[in-house]
Parts: C-alpha cells; structure tokens; sequence
C-alpha cells in the first residue's frame, strides 16, 4: 500500500475513531532528561529505538541506567511478534 493509500484509508474510517482529548501541540525535548521529571514509567521500542539487531545503540544502556537510578521505572516494550521468546533482547546494564 503506498501513503496515499493507507492516509486514505484511515481517513475512510477515522469518523469511527474516538477523538483526541488534548489540544497541546507536539514539542521537540533535546533528551529523555529534559521529559524525565516530568514521567514516571518509561516504555521504550526495542527494535531500532533501543537496539539495531543485537547491538545496543550507543548510549542507551547508560540512559537506561540513568532513568533507573532516577527511580524511574523502565519498560522495555516491541512488536516483534516472531522473535523466539527464547531469543528475548535484554538489557545489559554497565555497573557504574
């Protein structure tokens, strides 16, 4: 399906779909710190937010480890329905 396509389609049922209840604007942060005060739990994508197949992303294991000691709670959340749950990604954390 091309973009066209699917914002056609969701336009074809967005009637149906229940209607936003908040009227502030999207906001660039420059990090997860300038948001962290702010939230409590954080869900975090695997596959591309967290990691590029098995390798963490430059960074992520320390601001992990920084929302953690921050008393934030992390959850670490995909969509990757065909990954082997015996294959699961997990976090390795530095000792810092």
């Amino acid at each position: 399906m091309i973009m066209e396509e699917a914002f056609a389609a969701y336009e074809a049922v967005r009637h149906r779909l229940p209607a936003g209840t908040r009227s502030a604007a999207c906001q660039g942060l420059p990090d997860l710190d300038a948001l962290a005060d702010d939230v409590d739990v954080f869900l975090l994508d695997a596959f591309g937010v967290l990691n590029i197949g098995e390798t963490a992303i430059p960074g992520v294991p320390e601001r992990v480890v920084g929302l953690q000691k921050a008393g934030k709670r992390v959850i670490v959340v995909s969509n990757a329905a065909g990954y082997p749950h015996s294959n699961r990604w997990k976090i390795r954390v530095p000792q810092i």
